[in-house]
């Protein structure tokens, strides 16, 4: 599994796992719908500063997010 599929799945389970909708993400981020969506298919990956974003607005750990397992 390469990076981008490791962030994608992992996005996706954090959402699925916290019950987050796409629109909910944005709007606590800040971050463009089109944006998300691109990092939730693996079309994208995000700057480390928005990766960073997203798992300090949803109370995760990065390191689980970019793929490590804690």
């Amino acid at each position: 599994m390469n990076r981008t599929d490791t962030f994608c799945n992992r996005l996706n389970e954090l959402l699925f796992k916290k019950n987050i909708s796409v629109s909910e993400l944005c709007r606590i981020t800040g971050l463009q719908y089109t944006a998300v969506n691109n990092y939730l298919t693996g079309y994208r990956i995000p700057r480390l500063d928005t990766i960073c974003m997203i798992a300090e607005t949803t109370e995760t750990d990065i390191r689980w997010l970019i793929g490590y397992d804690l």
